[in-house]
């Protein structure tokens, strides 16, 4: 495999052999159905899971190259969302509310069923701590302080349904919400709210990213991105593509986009430059994830992909400046260097970002996870009650 720097990027790419999005081993009635994936999280580097429609849960142990159906608790409910909580406990939701969980990284998962509060079709869940989680919903936002065990609902500037929701911390957060598909912040955790002026309406977000309680990415529907610093100044990232784009993975200055007819985009500068990474075919992607800049999950209507460079390959599609398009191949020792002192650096900061959202300043509490734990072998033992 011939190698190169990226002149847009910096990033290494691959000048033929095994690069860019690879097909992954998926069971074959996945594919047969075209079963919508619709979220993925990293257990660890070789661990990854997949939830979507019909209770469709998948696993792989070896970094995302192989995947195994596991059995959901229950079967036919769509799950629209999986988080990993700080501590390893896995919890996915989806419709009606409905929850399960896994205290062994995705290798079985039983009934979670809160004690109250979580009503509607859940599109959007994270927990930046344990402490504190919380849910978007068609019925609303909500809000858990004991890891998705009880739930109550947050006051919203508007009426639902709440399409996409990100949090810093218990405080800080943006959502997209009523009929007007408006953009607004709170910095006192949904007591009161702002409306973030992005000089569009209605934004219709599919996807809110809360890197810090200053900073978020918004993920419009038709290929718009917004970074807003402060709930005011915002810049504008459009992407080249009229098909509905549906998640996006930030880790600045690293994000990937997906969308419907597989249109992948994928930044290394923090938005200034977006590539189109070339894709295996053309299916509807839904969901995307990375355990670090190089090694990450793709997944849509029956199909996962895998990379190990960052997506990044030969026939890629640049949108930037002309003068930065043409690859060039610098010495292969020259890579190698870059790739071990950029691991150091990156490590720390993707290791905290990766699906754990852990909020700048909260860190885990060792005698609430071990509580955490402990409910959660009860339940385990408990009938579910739908």
């Amino acid at each position: 495999m011939a190698l190169g720097i990226h002149p847009a990027t910096g990033v290494p790419i691959c000048n033929g052999g095994t690069c860019g999005w690879q097909f992954a081993t998926i069971p074959q009635s996945v594919a047969t159905a075209q079963t919508n994936l619709n979220s993925i999280v990293y257990v660890d580097s070789q661990t990854v899971v997949i939830v979507g429609g019909q209770g469709t849960i998948l696993r792989s142990t070896d970094g995302g190259v192989t995947w195994n159906l596991v059995s959901s608790p229950i079967p036919g409910v769509t799950l629209n969302s999986v988080v990993g909580l700080p501590g390893g406990v896995l919890l996915a939701a989806g419709s009606y509310g409905d929850l399960i969980a896994s205290n062994n990284g995705g290798a079985s998962w039983y009934p979670y069923y809160p004690h109250g509060g979580l009503q509607g079709n859940v599109s959007e869940m994270g927990f930046p701590s344990l402490s504190f989680g919380y849910a978007a919903t068609d019925s609303g936002l909500y809000f858990s302080q004991d890891a998705g065990e009880t739930w109550t609902a947050a006051h919203l500037p508007a009426s639902p349904p709440v399409q996409s929701a990100g949090f810093a911390n218990s405080q800080v957060g943006w959502i997209n919400a009523g009929l007007n598909g408006a953009i607004y912040r709170t910095t006192d955790g949904g007591a009161h709210w702002n409306e973030v002026g992005l000089g569009m309406t209605p934004v219709s977000a599919t996807d809110i990213v809360a890197l810090s309680p200053s900073e978020a990415w918004i993920l419009q529907y038709q290929g718009t991105v917004w970074k807003t610093t402060d709930g005011t100044n915002y810049t504008t990232m459009e992407l080249r593509t009229q098909q509905k784009t549906h998640q996006i993975f930030v880790d600045p200055p690293y994000a990937w986009v997906v969308s419907d007819d597989a249109n992948t985009f994928y930044t290394a500068d923090s938005g200034a430059c977006w590539i189109e990474e070339s894709v295996p075919q053309i299916p509807e992607l839904y969901s995307v994830s990375f355990y670090s800049p190089q090694q990450g999950v793709t997944a849509g209507d029956g199909v996962v992909w895998y990379t190990n460079n960052g997506g990044l390959g030969s026939n890629d599609i640049s949108q930037c400046p002309a003068n930065q398009t043409t690859p060039v191949s610098p010495p292969t020792v020259f890579i190698l260097a870059l790739l071990a002192g950029s691991t150091a650096i990156v490590g720390y900061w993707w290791v905290r970002f990766r699906g754990e959202n852990q909020g700048p300043g909260e860190t885990k509490d060792s005698a609430d996870y071990k509580k955490l734990q402990g409910r959660l072998k009860v339940r385990q033992r408990k009938r579910y009650i739908h």
